[in-house]
């Protein structure tokens, strides 16, 4: 029979038991005892130590060097019955690091833990091992499979982005070769609600300044009025001759920013569907129809000094408006106003400045600008 391995022995009374036991059956089956030379990976080896045996050269063809090795074994297991010493880092190698010491007492703090947990002398640990490993390996697939999404997510955003600044380029907003802003950008810029590339084009066509002051607070308010239902054609015919001819020229900037946008394959509901809560469309003519003209005709009368009572009355009579939808649309479109005079002012157009300040202050009044309902009169 092989010999038990002589490094099993000295790390508590199991292995000194077992070394009590290898010294019998050495004395008593020796001469059945043959020395071999084994290769062990370090990987298997659980402490080291301090006692070193020389051994000579050539031990695996030589049969007299394994038997003056193996002698050599024998006489450390005599000298030490409990055990060799284990190598002390410290002591014995010299090893003078903080780092070493660190580490040395979380290692013992750790081993500490393990000896005392409640799975220490589990026998489903090996198997709880593995499914903690399946966990871990599952955790890390997620995670990696998340930053995928992401950077797919990031390359659609790319390639949206791509066509946005053609569109851009082809409105003239940006330089064809830099990207920087032009004129129209920086006016387009000003304008923080609504569709700023379709306002931007009815002030470079002339459309603002060809309209009078009512006109422009009708057209404004059908840029950002979006709560209306059924066939705009339908509210279009029952407006004034006034309210069509401006709707007309707001629905031909529409189309030049719809057509844009189509031809170089950009949803042309994306830029609105991101700020106004759209539901997808591809179609140009959804585009142009997103823009409600309900709003118009009271626009104007509001212009004109009518109450709120009789643009209540105009609201009730077929289109059946909430009162506090009115005020906030009054609101925005007073907003608006201040914006688009931002934008005259970029491109130097004082005249068209004051008509928007001018409207924008005369939409200040009665209970639509009123700061509270419980204000004293």
């Amino acid at each position: 029979p092989d010999p038990p391995d002589p490094l099993a022995f000295g790390k508590d009374a199991s292995g000194r038991e077992a070394l009590r036991l290898a010294n019998e059956q050495f004395h008593t089956q020796q001469s059945s005892w043959r020395p071999r030379v084994m290769t062990v990976n370090l990987s298997q080896l659980d402490v080291l130590s301090s006692v070193r045996v020389y051994l000579p050269e050539n031990l695996r063809a030589n049969a007299e060097a394994k038997t003056r090795a193996l002698a050599s074994a024998r006489e450390v297991l005599r000298r030490f019955p409990d055990g060799v010493p284990k190598l002390r880092a410290e002591e014995d190698m010299k090893v003078d690091s903080k780092r070493f010491r660190s580490l040395d007492g979380k290692i013992k703090r750790l081993t500490s833990m393990v000896s005392t947990h409640s799975l220490h002398e589990d026998k489903t640990l090996p198997a709880l091992l593995n499914t903690f490993q399946a966990k871990r390996e599952l955790i890390l697939a997620a995670r990696l499979a998340r930053r995928a999404a992401a950077e797919a997510r990031s390359m659609i955003k790319r390639d949206e982005l791509s066509k946005r600044l053609r569109v851009l380029r082809r409105l003239d907003h940006l330089d064809p070769d830099s990207n920087v802003a032009l004129v129209k950008g920086k006016v387009a810029c000003e304008m923080n609600t609504g569709d700023e590339l379709v306002a931007t084009e009815l002030m470079f066509d002339g459309t603002f300044k060809e309209l009078d002051v009512g006109s422009t607070v009708a057209l404004v308010s059908a840029l950002l009025w979006r709560e209306g239902s059924g066939d705009a054609e339908d509210a279009v015919k029952k407006m004034s001759k006034e309210a069509q001819r401006a709707y007309e020229r707001l629905q031909d900037a529409a189309r030049v920013v719809a057509k844009h946008e189509s031809d170089v394959g950009l949803d042309v509901e994306e830029s609105l569907d991101g700020q106004n809560g759209f539901g997808n469309s591809s179609s140009a003519k959804d585009y142009v129809g997103k823009f409600r003209p309900e709003l118009m005709d009271m626009a104007r009368r509001w212009m004109d000094g009518a109450p709120f009572s009789e643009i209540m009355r105009m609201a009730n009579g077929e289109r059946k408006m909430y009162e506090g939808s009115i005020v906030r649309a009054f609101r925005r479109v007073q907003e608006f106003l201040r914006f688009l005079a931002a934008g005259a002012r970029v491109v130097g157009e004082t005249e068209l400045e004051a008509k928007f300040e001018a409207a924008a202050d005369k939409m200040i009044r009665d209970i639509v600008f009123c700061d509270s309902l419980f204000a004293p009169k």
